[in-house]
């Protein structure tokens, strides 16, 4: 099964918040039950190679401030539907889509586009992600590792549900709080 990429569309901003990949039933989630974003905490400025997650404070932070930028409303949909959408409503070409993407005038996604060069976009919404010591947090917290997460879904220990994203579970929240036990962090 193809996996979709679900994104909140900002209608003022033009740009995306990446939500999740998922199955064709994610369609039916609420916000709250998609994962949100994920980042390279390496590219915030962390140590790590590691991918994750934002906490959930942040990532309400980030939802809210985005809806204050795009007072004409925000669509949550796969990509390449709103994408169309959009083109069909404005009267462009692909082409024309994809030299306004390139110019970061159009579909900018504020965790994959220039992540490399720091997520400048999504610094604008989150500056306070980008403090050396949110960064070492987010980075030792494995709450928040996505590559754990695959793991533990992986092994079991996880369920992958269809109600809510996985990182939502209580499973998973156990599954953590055992791991920082047994390491002596808790």
């Amino acid at each position: 099964m193809n996996s979709l990429n679900f994104v909140l569309f900002g209608k003022n901003t033009l740009e995306e918040v990446e939500l999740g990949y998922g199955a064709l039933y994610r369609e039916r989630w609420m916000l709250e039950q998609h994962a949100g974003p994920r980042l390279m905490y390496g590219e915030l400025g962390g140590k790590s190679p590691k991918v994750g997650y934002l906490y959930p404070a942040h990532l309400g932070l980030l939802y809210e401030r985005f809806g204050r930028a795009n007072p004409d409303g925000l669509l949550m949909d796969v990509d390449d539907r709103i994408e169309a959408q959009y083109e069909r409503e404005h009267g462009l070409t692909r082409q024309q889509a994809d030299e306004l993407t390139a110019q970061r005038r159009l579909f900018v996604t504020l965790t994959n586009t220039d992540e490399d060069l720091g997520y400048p976009h999504l610094k604008r919404y989150l500056p306070e992600i980008f403090l050396p010591e949110v960064v070492a947090a987010m980075e030792g917290d494995p709450w928040l590792d996505a590559n754990l997460l695959v793991r533990a879904i992986g092994r079991g220990e996880v369920p992958d549900s269809r109600e809510r994203h996985p990182r939502w579970s209580p499973e998973w929240r156990m599954y953590c709080d055992r791991l920082k036990s047994s390491a002596g962090l808790v």
